[in-house]
């Protein structure tokens, strides 16, 4: 074996390794984006879908499983063939899809969390004998209601929290999406060949008297 193909084999392993890597936190990451979206809706009536994104984190869960199922299953095996295909494509447009949808998600948990946290005061709406209780913010000329809440210490700390946590599980997993994408893409298209070949003037130009 050459210096060339074992430098080559120990490229693909650790690309392989980065990979598992990827896919593992797609599945993990997917998996709390998409519990935290529906506790989220637990808590108040009034969370909107765009500030719940399960639609974020079940694409990214789904990636991850197939990731894994493509780390796992020796590719080169049946390499030409269109199981291979199928396999690749599916898990390259996964996480090409999921790399946007996340980075979409991110910006509106992060744009509510933002406007919670600038809020002037809160008062809570309706009397002891209510089971819930409707939150009145106020923004400047701004009113905003949350419905069916505890209280307004649940918007002001968990809610903005858990609103900020997605924001930021979101980028991650559009990051780590952006990133597998890419390693699928080097290891199909790593070397770009021009069919031009170039040689030395002093070998290829004849000597003339």
């Amino acid at each position: 074996m050459s210096q060339f193909d074992i430098k080559r084999e120990n490229f693909e392993m650790k690309c392989c390794k980065i990979k598992v890597l990827l896919v593992t936190m797609q599945l993990c990451v997917g998996i709390v984006i998409t519990a935290l979206s529906f506790y989220l809706q637990t808590l108040s009536s009034s969370m909107k879908i765009r500030e719940t994104p399960y639609w974020a984190g079940l694409p990214l869960l789904v990636a991850g499983i197939v990731g894994i199922y493509f780390c796992a299953t020796d590719i080169a095996a049946y390499a030409g063939s269109t199981k291979a295909f199928i396999v690749k494509s599916t898990c390259f447009l996964l996480s090409f899809c999921c790399l946007f949808v996340c980075m979409v998600s991110s910006v509106f948990c992060g744009i509510p969390a933002n406007m919670i946290a600038s809020f002037n005061e809160c008062t809570n709406i309706g009397t002891n004998s209510t089971i819930t209780q409707t939150c009145r913010c106020e923004q400047d000329t701004k009113t905003y209601d949350f419905n069916e809440v505890e209280s307004c210490d649940v918007v002001m700390t968990s809610i903005k929290d858990y609103l900020i946590l997605l924001c930021a599980l979101n980028s991650i997993g559009s990051g780590v999406s952006m990133w597998f994408v890419g390693l699928l893409w080097k290891s199909r298209y790593r070397d770009f060949h021009s069919g031009l070949r170039f040689y030395s003037y002093s070998a290829s130009v004849p000597d003339h008297p």
